[in-house]
């Protein structure tokens, strides 16, 4: 971690993400006060952190999100790609509900909808608040949006009885995101577990597997930051207890607070750092995901 920016006031915190937008279908978004500005709002709640990585190929996969960081990162010509990511960093960030003293148990089960409501917000719903992005990223690849946005797999298919009144005659993944984004984002969420909780993995398409695969990775993450988790969690609560009386000193504590755990290291926790890339680089050596070195 270096070249570190403090982000103090709301304005700083909007500022400051707004400088990292490079497409125009973010800036678009943001001007217009919509959905990215509102995300962007929701993530200035507290002060924040931006920095570079000291280690690219250590740094990418680390959770720099969950200890209140958010790391610059090159997409070279992939404008919206960047502006992407950015999202769903900040995205965890801003659905995380910190607890001290919490049981392993109920770490995990939290860790995990907050982990896909995060990741279905900023991976397929963001396609439908932009309907102009899907063009813009992953041209050469299918993903999982894509039968959502084309009808292909409806959301609601076998979930009438759970549609109120309202959107009784809903048609499309489009009808029920336009009239209940939240019920959208439950379905989907639903549909996400199911294939991560698959028993039959073998029975499902690449990208289907891929989610699959992301469940393993998560409770391997779980376990390696059980130790210390407590310790994370409690400075977080921190940072938003003091954030509410003096933003400035708060995040300067909190900087101060990441550099202990640094330590002279390449990065803050590089224990964990180092534990989780090796738990990544055989999940893209089992799975073919070569290209990921590259995003």
């Amino acid at each position: 971690m270096k070249n570190v920016e403090l982000l103090k006031r709301r304005e700083d915190v909007h500022a400051g993400c707004f400088r990292l937008l490079r497409s125009d279908v973010f800036k678009a978004s943001y001007d217009a006060r919509g959905i990215v500005y509102e995300w962007i709002d929701a993530y200035a709640e507290v002060p924040r952190i931006i920095c570079d990585y000291s280690d690219y190929a250590l740094e990418r996969s680390h959770f720099y999100p969950y200890f209140g960081v958010l790391p610059r990162r090159n997409y070279g010509d992939q404008r919206a790609l960047s502006d992407l990511y950015y999202f769903h960093e900040q995205g965890h960030s801003i659905i995380a509900g910190y607890q001290v003293n919490q049981p392993f148990s109920l770490w995990v089960n939290r860790l995990t909808q907050e982990e896909a409501r995060t990741s279905v917000l900023s991976e397929l719903a963001i396609y439908f608040h932009l309907p102009d992005l899907r063009k813009e990223v992953f041209q050469d690849k299918e993903i999982w949006a894509d039968r959502f946005l084309s009808d292909a797999v409806k959301v609601h298919a076998g979930k009438e009885d759970r549609l109120p009144s309202g959107l009784s005659a809903a048609s499309s993944n489009w009808d029920v995101f336009n009239q209940d984004p939240e019920l959208f984002t439950l379905f989907v969420m639903e549909m996400r577990a199911s294939l991560m909780q698959s028993s039959a993995p073998e029975t499902l398409d690449e990208q289907e597997r891929l989610i699959h695969g992301y469940a393993a990775n998560n409770f391997k993450w779980a376990d390696i930051w059980r130790p210390i988790r407590d310790r994370v969690e409690k400075q977080m609560l921190i940072l938003k207890q003091a954030s509410a009386i003096d933003r400035g000193l708060a995040i300067e504590a909190h900087h101060q607070w990441i550099l202990q755990h640094q330590a002279g290291g390449m990065c803050p926790f590089e224990p964990q750092a180092r534990a989780f890339y090796d738990v990544m680089e055989a999940f893209k050596a089992k799975n073919d995901l070569a290209f990921m070195d590259k995003t």
